[in-house]
């Protein structure tokens, strides 16, 4: 892949050609679908919800999957045989940058890649429901940029906790604040929550609070890019001292 670093290269070898790899994209593209089915069109219409609230249902359960995906494959909640973590990387030759960079380009190609895949879906589930196209172009590129964000700072998460438990204890709180805590938010602060941002995207169209949002999560993503690079550089100091 031109412009991929080898570290994000090893990483995406791992997250699309193992039998791991393949099993999480095969879970979510059924429940995806499965999702797609019992929201079809009926006559007594599908939980007696309207197209548009079925609508911000299917993109805000892309938004939570791809999200969570992402993020737990990064910290190594799902973990992937063979992907290498924060520390395993520390003892090799790759530059604490180059590692920082490739966790950010493997994180966002991931993101990327779960939002292609599950296209076909959502654009159905969007024809059916009377939804525009461009709908789903916003939605999905919202999902990117959250899940990116999200893959960075798992993958942060996965070098700073050494136990499990204290692991996925702080990886669920922080998809707990994402989803719930973000969306309790005032405004203007609510921009933060990518739940209220995809039922803007549905109800709204375009909105110049979709920009902010945007750029929070981009601002999110370089913070956890240079906290991993200095966590890097901590580990190998570390290393030398003792």
């Amino acid at each position: 892949m031109p412009g991929i670093n080898a570290v994000a290269r090893g990483d995406l070898r791992i997250r699309l050609g193992t039998p791991r790899g393949i099993w999480t994209q095969t879970v979510l593209l059924a429940a995806s679908g499965a999702l797609v089915l019992l929201t079809l069109p009926s006559e007594s219409g599908a939980f007696g919800l309207r197209d548009a609230e079925l609508l911000s249902l299917l993109l805000t359960v892309q938004m939570l999957a791809v999200t969570y995906v992402s993020s737990a494959v990064a910290s190594s909640e799902l973990a992937l045989e063979g992907e290498k973590g924060i520390p395993d990387l520390t003892v090799s030759a790759f530059s604490a940058r180059a590692i920082a960079a490739g966790k950010w380009q493997s994180s966002a190609v991931y993101a990327l890649y779960l939002v292609a895949i599950l296209l076909p879906l959502v654009v159905l589930g969007t024809a059916l429901r009377g939804g525009q196209m461009a709908t789903v172009a916003l939605a999905g590129a919202l999902t990117v940029a959250v899940a990116t964000a999200a893959g960075v700072w798992g993958a942060w998460l996965g070098g700073r906790f050494a136990s499990e438990f204290a692991r996925s204890v702080v990886h669920w709180g922080a998809l707990a604040a994402l989803f719930g805590g973000a969306a309790a938010l005032p405004e203007p602060l609510w921009a933060a929550s990518p739940i209220r941002m995809v039922d803007l995207v549905v109800h709204s169209g375009w909105h110049w609070w979709m920009g902010v949002a945007g750029a929070i999560y981009l601002a999110v993503s370089v913070l956890g890019v240079r906290l991993i690079a200095a966590q890097v550089d901590a580990m190998r100091a570390e290393g030398r001292g003792g």
